[in-house]
């Protein structure tokens, strides 16, 4: 364990770091982030016995750093920084063999045979044993660090601290290396405190995280203290979006860079014909479809509702050459039967909405039951919607939400019945919807878009009902 209590410390007698007072529990994964020049280095040779702390205390495992010797302080504490210089061109298993200097007994302080057998698995976890005769200083920046972490582990350290490991690694091995330190934080309760760069990997790898600020800890909490934009904003001064990881409970974050800031305008190519209506957007729009193809959450440019008389969607996409940031819907309706409307809000930001609708074989989703072969025919409502304006990931769930809520109330107005169970519609088996924002307008976050979808919505779709009737009349 770690226990820091108001630590003053830095170079030259200077207090850069000012009331630092932190825990690392005893098999913690510790991540310490913040951007350059805010503490992080000090503060990792403060803790390591690198400098001598003005006042405030460290104590390594209920000890005082300052009380712990060489040897003991090495049994119990290794260090990796960033430095892979060497004064000398030791081979690699040379620097490796270091880690067990503190171990070795006698006048010349010789490697035992258990040395050399903890000196050979970690080079091979680390994936640097093929390298054992090669000199250190021809080795790569990433291959160095590799090394370097093999040396730190052959001291079989009870806390690891380390600065940046995963510099100059690629992908791969950053993994690798962070998965390594985990496995041995989890079978041999080691207590790893890492300076870490790279925000989502200090999500996916750390226990908890301290955010450093000019010297002072700013932040200190789980992983979760990464959703706090306003946090990280005033700390690094860029904008970043906390996204919950698809696969596990982690935050990842997406940086918003200024030459990237969206100012595209709400403008598109549409080309209709019997068979299609295809929406070129200007630029990509974010969106959340249901649609046969493109369905999911991503960025759009192009949006198709297409007749079953068209053919082979594959075929129809492979001819007009739309192979990305495509979205295609399916109907069995024609294109003359489209409802198109647009409407703007006070504010003045724009939504479109499009639809077609067929109600044959509608159903009544609150006794819904699988198609049967004889109703493979039924038709579809599909909905396509263009919003102008900034939509959050809880702003577009809860469009979809007003979508679905309005589709169903368009439904029983027209007076759509269940064949099956005789109660009121509210849809089709097969409805398909998009919604695309262009993410432009950061305004409109706070504009109450749902009083303009929702109306206009209505209408297209009770419009488009009504001209599936007269068509079948």
């Amino acid at each position: 364990m770690i226990e820091v209590t108001n630590l003053y410390g830095g170079h030259m007698q200077k207090p850069f770091i000012k009331d630092v007072s932190l825990r690392v529990k005893k098999g913690e994964f510790f991540a310490l982030v913040g951007p350059n020049g805010s503490g992080k280095t000090t503060l990792f040779k403060l803790l390591s016995g690198g400098l001598q702390a003005t006042s405030g205390s460290v104590r390594i495992n209920e000890h005082p750093l300052k009380d712990l010797d060489r040897q003991q302080l090495a049994q119990t504490l290794a260090v990796l920084t960033q430095e892979t210089t060497m004064s000398f061109d030791y081979s690699v298993y040379e620097i490796v063999e270091l880690g067990r200097y503190s171990f070795q007994q006698g006048l010349f302080k010789r490697l035992v045979q258990e040395d050399r057998r903890i000196i050979a698995d970690v080079m091979q976890r680390t994936g640097v044993w093929e390298f054992r005769d090669t000199p250190f200083l021809s080795l790569s920046g990433g291959e160095k660090q590799r090394v370097l972490l093999a040396k730190a582990l052959a001291q079989e350290p009870k806390i690891l601290l380390l600065d940046e490991p995963t510099n100059h690694l690629d992908m791969k091995h950053s993994f690798d290396l962070l998965g390594l330190l985990k496995t041995w934080q989890d079978t041999r309760d080691l207590t790893v405190v890492a300076i870490l760069h790279d925000l989502n990997i200090a999500s996916l790898y750390a226990d908890r995280i301290g955010v450093m600020q000019q010297g002072e800890l700013v932040a200190n909490g789980d992983v979760a203290i990464l959703e706090d934009n306003a946090l990280l904003e005033d700390v690094y001064g860029v904008r970043a979006t906390a996204h919950a990881h698809p696969a596990i409970a982690r935050t990842q974050l997406v940086m918003n860079p200024a030459h990237l800031e969206i100012t595209s305008p709400f403008a598109f190519d549409i080309v209709r014909d019997p068979q299609a209506v295809h929406v070129h957007a200007e630029e990509p729009m974010r969106s959340l479809s249901t649609a046969a193809v493109g369905s999911g959450i991503g960025w759009t440019q192009d949006f198709v509702n297409i007749s079953e008389s068209a053919g082979d969607v594959q075929t129809w996409m492979q001819e007009r050459q739309l192979d990305r940031h495509v979205s295609v819907m399916r109907t069995s309706q024609t294109m003359d039967l489209t409802v198109m409307k647009e409407s703007r809000s006070p504010d003045g930001v724009a939504v479109r909405v499009m639809a077609t609708a067929s109600k044959k074989h509608a159903k009544d989703v609150s006794s819904w039951r699988p198609p049967s072969e004889e109703k493979s025919d039924a038709g579809t409502i599909n909905v396509m919607v263009f919003i102008d304006g900034y939509l959050s990931d809880n702003a577009l769930l809860k469009t979809s939400l007003l979508i679905a809520e309005v589709k169903a109330k368009a439904c029983m107005d027209a007076g759509l019945v269940d064949e099956d169970t005789g109660t009121s519609a509210t849809g089709t088996y097969s409805d398909q919807l998009i919604i695309a924002s262009t993410q432009s307008r950061m305004e409109s976050e706070h504009v109450d878009l749902h009083s303009l979808i929702g109306p206009l919505t209505y209408e297209v779709i009770a419009e488009a009902l009504l001209k599936d009737e007269e068509a079948n009349i």
